[in-house]
C-alpha cells in the first residue's frame, strides 16, 4: 500500500527498532463538543455523524507510515530525520507526498499514525450522544406503540378509514427503519474504529489499549440497544 522512493541521503547504519508516540490516556483532554438533544430520530443522526467521524480519525495515517519507510528509520528522532527527508521524496499510501518542512514537523514529535487526543475526543463526543439516546429511547418506542395502538381503535370505532391508519403507521414504521439503520451504522463504524485502533498498535504504536476497548464496547452497546425494539 505504500510506495516509497528511498535515495542515498535515507541510507543509515544499524536502525534502530521502531517506535511510536506514547500517549497516558489519563492524561488526556476531553471536549465539550454539542451533544444533540432533539428527538430522537435526530440524536441518532447525531450519533451516526459522531461514528462516522470516529473511523476518520482512528484511520492509520498512510502517509506517516511512508515517511517511516522511506527514511529507512523506526525512531525518527529531528536529528536523523532532517538528513533523511532533505534528501528524500516519500510517498505515502494514496500517494501523498512528504515535503521536507511538512516532514521535519511531523517526525520532531516522532511518529503518530493516529491522534490519540483526537481519538479520545471523538470517542467522548459519541459515547455522550450514546448516553442521551439510551434516556431517551425508551419513551420514543412506548409513543410508537401508544400511537399505534390509538390508531388500531381508530379504525375499529370507525373514527379513521384503512387509508388513514395505514398512511400513519407507514410513517411510524418508516421512523422506526430510519432508527434503527442508523444504530446499525453507528456500531458498524465504532467497530471499526477499534479495528483501525488495532492496526495502528500492530504497526507499533503504544498506548492505545484504552482507545480499543472504549470503542468495542460502544459498538457493544449500540448494538444491544438496538436488539431492543423490533421492526413494524
Amino acid at each position: 500500500m505504500i510506495a516509497t522512493v528511498l535515495l542515498s541521503a535515507c541510507s543509515t547504519g544499524g536502525v534502530p527498532p521502531i517506535e511510536t508516540s506514547r500517549v497516558d490516556s489519563g492524561a488526556l483532554y476531553f471536549y465539550n463538543d454539542p451533544v444533540n438533544e432533539g428527538p430522537v430520530i435526530d440524536q441518532v443522526a447525531a450519533l451516526n455523524d459522531a461514528s462516522k467521524q470516529l473511523v476518520q480519525t482512528s484511520t492509520v495515517n498512510g502517509a506517516m507510515i511512508g515517511a517511516a519507510l522511506g527514511c529507512g528509520l523506526t525512531v525518527l528522532s529531528a536529528s536523523n530525520a532532517r538528513n533523511c527527508l532533505t534528501g528524500a521524496v516519500v510517498g505515502g499510501a494514496g500517494g501523498a507526498v512528504i515535503g521536507n518542512r511538512v516532514g521535519q514537523r511531523n517526525v520532531e514529535r516522532r511518529v503518530e499514525l493516529v491522534s490519540p487526543n483526537a481519538v479520545v475526543r471523538d470517542l467522548e463526543l459519541a459515547t455522550n450522544q450514546f448516553d442521551n439516546i439510551q434516556t431517551d429511547l425508551p419513551q420514543f418506542i412506548a409513543r410508537q406503540e401508544a400511537e399505534l395502538n390509538t390508531l388500531t381503535m381508530q379504525l375499529v370505532r370507525g373514527e379513521i378509514d384503512q387509508s388513514e391508519h395505514d398512511i400513519s403507521v407507514l410513517r411510524i414504521a418508516g421512523e422506526r427503519a430510519d432508527l434503527a439503520e442508523a444504530l446499525t451504522l453507528s456500531a458498524r463504524d465504532a467497530r471499526q474504529a477499534s479495528r483501525n485502533l488495532k492496526a495502528a498498535a500492530s504497526r507499533g504504536q503504544t498506548g492505545l489499549d484504552w482507545h480499543i476497548g472504549a470503542a468495542a464496547r460502544l459498538a457493544e452497546d449500540v448494538e444491544s440497544t438496538r436488539s431492543t425494539f423490533s421492526m413494524l
